[in-house]
């Protein structure tokens, strides 16, 4: 009874998340630099007093040109380094070596016309359980 009533709440929240999506999804697309939304990211984190973590970015040195809403991006940006270092910090500190280890790269495939973004980091990675419900609400 308790694992069916807890699908049932978790059929409410995702219908729930999902009506507050439409809702949010009024965004304002225009044409953005992808590294400038990066920056002004990284700028929110830089202040957050993460000690020992070394945090390497290399951002592409022409200008990324990507159509979507600035503040989405942004918000996705911030969560997506927010993550890596939530995780790099549940390391326990190695002699010398701090923390651990964040890269932050952007770049483009003008080959096959595309920007990317990519956050790595040396964490524990995700567990078994949480894969399992990484995209749920």
């Amino acid at each position: 009874m308790v694992r069916r009533q807890i699908e049932r709440l978790e059929q409410i929240v995702a219908s729930y998340l999902e009506s507050a999506r439409v809702h949010a999804s009024r965004m304002e697309q225009k044409v953005l630099d992808l590294n400038i939304v990066v920056e002004e990211s990284l700028l929110l984190l830089a202040t957050s007093g993460h000690e020992g973590l070394r945090m390497d970015c290399a951002l592409h040195t022409e200008e990324l040109k990507v159509k979507g809403d600035a503040t989405q991006l942004s918000q996705a940006v911030y969560n997506l380094v927010l993550n890596a270092i939530q995780s790099v910090g549940q390391q326990p500190r190695a002699s010398g070596n701090g923390r651990g280890r964040i890269e932050i790269r952007s770049g483009s495939r003008p080959e096959r016309q595309e920007v990317f973004f990519e956050v790595s980091d040396d964490g524990p990675g995700l567990t078994e359980r949480v894969k399992e419900r990484l995209f749920q609400p």
